[in-house]
């Protein structure tokens, strides 16, 4: 589940794959929470750790199911990026240039 969060939050420029991968994070608390519900009735969770458990998956599923659902609000358009990484989009050269000397050891 952290590892869909992560990534979902990481595509927040394209709605489509920012909600997939929610999407995916929602499936994986679910499955979580089936697998709390078979460790109480396999005996290897007691009945009161499962049902904490089992309850803060719950709210963890909520906060995915609302940003599912106001997924434009969390989205990352040009205008909020400027403003939360102010130097990310400045154009850099992919090879800098090397310095000239001179007395150049190459031959």
């Amino acid at each position: 589940m952290r590892a869909n969060l992560s990534e979902a939050w990481r595509r927040r420029r394209y709605k489509g794959s920012f909600i997939l991968r929610l999407n995916d994070a929602e499936a994986e608390v679910a499955e979580t929470q089936v697998w709390l519900k078979f460790a109480v009735k396999c005996q290897y969770l007691n009945i009161d750790s499962g049902r904490k458990l089992y309850s803060q998956y719950n709210q963890i599923l909520a906060l995915i199911v609302t940003m599912i659902n106001s997924a434009d609000k969390w989205m990352l358009t040009k205008k909020n990026e400027l403003l939360m990484f102010p130097n990310s989009l400045t154009p850099q050269s992919p090879n800098p240039p090397i310095p000239y000397s001179k007395k150049s050891t190459w031959r």
